[in-house]
Formats: C-alpha cells, structure tokens, sequence
C-alpha cells in the first residue's frame, strides 16, 4: 500500500484552505447586492407612464447633484401604479419631503405625471429589521461553521490511529 505524506505538508495545506476561504469570503461579500429592505430608503409611488431607463438615470443624477453618494434608483410596478425605489440613507420625514418634491417637480416638468396629484405615496423604508436578519444570519452562518469544524474534528479523531506522522 503506498502512503501519501499528506499529513506531512499539513501546514501547507492549513495556509492554503485559509487563503482560499479568505478569498472566497471577500467575493461573497464584496459582491453583495443588498435589497431596499435591507438598506434602507424611499419609495415613490406615481399615477402616470415612467420611462423607466430615462427616469433612473436623470433622478439618479439628481440625487447625486443633491449630495447623495452611488444613489441606486430602480422604476418598478406596484399595485397597478409605477414605483420608483431609490435606495438612499433616509432619517427623517424632512429629507422624503424635500426629496419627494424635488422628484415630483421632475416628473411633472418631463411630463411623467399632470400635476402634484400625480405623486400618490411618498414614504421612508427602514432598514431595521434587514440589519436584525443580516446579523441573525451572519451569527447563524458563524455557528454553523463552528459546530462543522468541531464535528469534523471528532468524526476523525478516530483515523488518528491509522496515519500517524511518524510513519510518515
């Protein structure tokens, strides 16, 4: 029977599953595409005909010109009427009136909407309980691994016996 010095080079081994899983924890995690729920923000809702690729590039520009950083506006459908989601850092009922003006201004001056009766819902979307199932998730996520480690642990203790790094 010929032997493997796997245990040998087990340092090796030890370093590269840790690169490995580092790399693949900073993907997952820099490539995270958090929703509305999550981040938190505002949503309009408008009783008219939104262009929609036309109405997320112009309100994002304004939302930049007004300060906000890498705004993310997506034009949606919901209840029959459009929807413009913009996820942005939203505290106060003062910011959703000032910006719910200023978007209502644009609409009705590209003609989207008739007048200020066009504008049907303006309101704030918390991001509390996304920041409580992130973090339930990411505690949940860490016990896992932990309780994989320690079974995996004594699920070999027993082949201990059998490669030993003498014979090695």
């Amino acid at each position: 029977m010929k032997r493997f010095p796997i245990v040998k080079h087990s340092i090796l081994w030890l370093v590269l599953s840790a690169i490995i899983a580092a790399g693949a924890a900073v993907i997952f995690f820099t490539n995270l595409n958090l929703s509305i729920q999550f981040t938190g923000g505002m949503e309009i809702s408008v009783d008219g005909e939104l262009d929609a690729p036309k109405v997320e590039q112009e309100v994002k520009a304004l939302l930049e010109e007004n300060g906000y950083e890498n705004p993310s506006v997506k034009v949606g459908e919901k209840d029959g009427y459009d929807n413009i989601l913009l996820q942005i850092p939203v505290d106060n009922q003062e910011k959703v009136t000032q910006l719910g003006t200023e978007i209502q201004e644009y609409l009705i001056d590209n003609g989207f909407i008739k007048d200020a009766n066009g504008v049907l819902e303006q309101a704030i979307i918390g991001a509390s309980i996304g920041d409580y199932v992130k973090n339930s998730t990411i505690r949940a996520l860490g016990l896992g691994f932990l309780f994989i480690a320690v079974y995996i642990a004594f699920s070999f203790m027993a082949v201990r016996d059998f490669i030993s790094p003498t014979i090695l």
